[in-house]
């Protein structure tokens, strides 16, 4: 989540950032808000600009999402020795690498 990855955004940023069209993110958004899960502020230097980020359910929501992936990593890599865990890791992030840096 970007929020979660980048703190407070403006919408204009979050839309941006997502690849979206404004109205898209402004969609997204409001579904989290109703959920309960990001809160929308106004920057005091230009009333018009909205910051989203996300609210206390929000990060505590991202940190149980993170804390479980983690699990799930380990029991995926358990069976391997430490040194085939250093090889998987080594291709995995080969594999994921953006081609512009290689």
């Amino acid at each position: 989540m970007n929020l979660a990855d980048r703190g407070p955004l403006t919408m204009t940023d979050l839309s941006e950032t997502l690849g979206v069209p404004l109205s898209t993110a402004t969609r997204m958004v409001e579904r989290l808000i109703d959920k309960g899960l990001a809160i929308r502020s106004r920057i005091e230097d230009d009333r018009r600009v909205v910051r989203v980020d996300l609210s206390a359910e929000g990060n505590r929501l991202q940190q149980t999402f993170l804390e479980q992936r983690r699990a799930a990593g380990r029991v995926m890599l358990a069976p391997l020795t430490h040194g085939e865990r250093e090889i998987f890791i080594e291709l995995m992030t080969k594999i994921t690498r953006p081609r512009s840096e290689e």
